[in-house]
């Protein structure tokens, strides 16, 4: 994902601290987004990490594919989408 260790210990629960630039974790590097419409995902989509991107942060695995980008109502409701979603592949 692209953190890297530190010498460093965390002071309230004694665990080792890793450190990463945002722009070289992966999730940020490879996130997109897209325009999407409600219904069922085809049956074979693959899972991707799906997102708003507001404040009001919140993610969730869901079939998705970018090619025909189509969701279920709860998905979209779950994550307060408008009609756009921020999606990045697992592997």
């Amino acid at each position: 994902e692209g953190f890297a260790p530190t010498d460093e210990v965390d002071i309230f629960d004694a665990g080792p601290q890793i450190r990463a630039s945002v722009a070289d974790l992966r999730t940020v590097r490879l996130r997109k987004t897209a325009s999407f419409t409600s219904g069922d995902p085809a049956a074979d989509s693959p899972l991707y990490l799906l997102s708003n991107d507001g404040l009001d942060f919140r993610a969730c695995l869901a079939p998705f594919d970018p090619a025909a980008p189509v969701m279920t109502e709860a998905v979209a409701t779950a994550l307060g989408l408008g009609t756009t979603v921020t999606y990045v592949p697992l592997r």
